[in-house]
């Protein structure tokens, strides 16, 4: 199926519907997508130490969820498989 002929079906099938619909309303959507991250990481370590279980809304996350960088990460929670 050519290119043309995927994005044509888009337009004008149910998914066009979809897409425009969350479209209309996006930090909606955005909430949603993230307390499901959150939902699906309760049980990691790092949902653990930030009580991702009593996250229910968008200010909940922002209660327990610090700002941080990979390097303040790191050390607590990327795990290296070195293998020499």
């Amino acid at each position: 199926m050519s290119l043309i002929v995927k994005a044509a079906a888009f337009v004008s099938g149910r998914q066009w519907s979809r897409w425009h619909a969350r479209t209309l309303k996006p930090e909606e959507i955005q909430t949603q997508l993230l307390l499901g991250i959150v939902k699906r990481n309760r049980s990691t370590q790092f949902g653990r130490d930030h009580r991702f279980d009593a996250i229910r809304r968008l200010e909940d996350y922002r209660k327990q969820v610090s700002i941080g960088d990979y390097e303040q990460l790191r050390p607590l929670y990327i795990q290296f498989n070195v293998s020499v």
